[in-house]
């Protein structure tokens, strides 16, 4: 598993686009994590130089996503495994939204904030915080 961001991920997602010259003398291969955490592992399967992202062939032959959108490697509470799952918790969904008066301008900008008007969009601190104005 390559760790980008910090979080595990297959090793095909690694991969560099552009030229960047020839592979014809490659003596050596660098790997570097930026802030790791804990004891890290490195593991190596199969490493091949190629000049196209053709040549790529993947571990994993199996589809990545389902029929919703879905991670399919992954299982979490509320995730879909049917029509009719997704049907039922999108009608919670739209059952537990209320309106309700969000006190915003047709611009969307939130009227109980009050900024200096420049006339033009700035970063300015208000009750201590950074927001856009």
């Amino acid at each position: 598993m390559a760790a980008i961001g910090k979080t595990a991920r297959p090793g095909y997602w690694i991969g560099f686009s552009g030229s960047v010259g020839t592979i014809k003398h490659v003596d050596s291969l660098g790997v570097i994590m930026s802030q790791p955490i804990d004891s890290q592992i490195l593991e190596i399967r199969n490493v091949r130089l190629t000049m196209t992202s053709q040549d790529t062939v993947f571990w994993w032959q199996n589809p990545l996503v389902d029929e919703f959108g879905q991670w399919i490697p992954a299982d979490w509470p509320g995730k879909a495994k049917t029509l009719d799952e997704l049907k039922t918790s999108w009608d919670q969904e739209d059952k537990a939204l209320q309106p309700g008066d969000l006190k915003v301008s047709k611009y969307g900008g939130f009227l109980g904030t009050k900024a200096k008007a420049t006339g033009f969009f700035h970063v300015q601190k208000i009750n201590g915080k950074m927001v856009v104005c």
